[in-house]
Parts: structure tokens; C-alpha cells; sequence
């Protein structure tokens, strides 16, 4: 089966995926690869389901309160994400 894959996708990248188009060619990749992870797939979309607390737990304890959703956004007033004060900085640059 690799061999096939391997074959398919040397065929795509010549000339630049001009042969199908970029669209398309991204939409073939995008549908090998639920194929091909099909299995890991659904087995990280149960463990979401039925143990999100569980997998919350392993990041150690939250700081802070929760963010909430509003709007479909979620601000985080927090400042503890890292490096947040440089990427603050870095688009205050580019705003200006």
C-alpha cells in the first residue's frame, strides 16, 4: 500500500500539483489520510467524549479561572500564556 501512496503522490507533486489543481490535490490528501488514520481517529475522539476530565487532569492544575465561551470566542485575560508579552509586542508592531 505505501508503495502505491508513494507512487500517487510523486505523480501529484510534479510540476507543482498542476496536474489536479492545489484544491484538489489537498482534498485527495485530506481523504487518504482519514482513510489512513481512521482507527487513531475515532479512538482520540472517544477518549474526548468519555475522559476529557481525565485528559484536562494530565496538564497538572489549571491556573486561573476557565475561559468562557461567549460569541463563539473565548478571551483570555489571564497573561499566562508563554511568551504572550513578546507576541503582544510583535503585533502591536505590525498594527502600527
Amino acid at each position: 500500500m505505501a508503495w502505491v501512496s508513494s507512487g500517487i503522490a510523486s505523480w501529484l507533486m510534479a510540476s507543482n500539483m498542476q496536474r489536479l489543481g492545489i484544491r484538489q490535490t489537498r482534498g485527495a490528501a485530506a481523504f487518504y489520510n482519514q482513510f489512513r488514520c481512521k482507527e487513531q481517529d475515532e479512538r482520540r475522539r472517544k477518549l474526548y467524549r468519555e475522559n476529557f476530565d481525565e485528559l484536562i487532569a494530565e496538564n497538572g492544575t489549571p491556573i486561573g479561572q476557565p475561559n468562557m465561551m461567549k460569541n463563539g470566542w473565548a478571551l483570555d485575560t489571564s497573561r499566562t500564556l508563554p511568551a504572550i508579552d513578546e507576541l503582544i509586542a510583535e503585533s502591536e508592531q505590525i498594527v502600527a
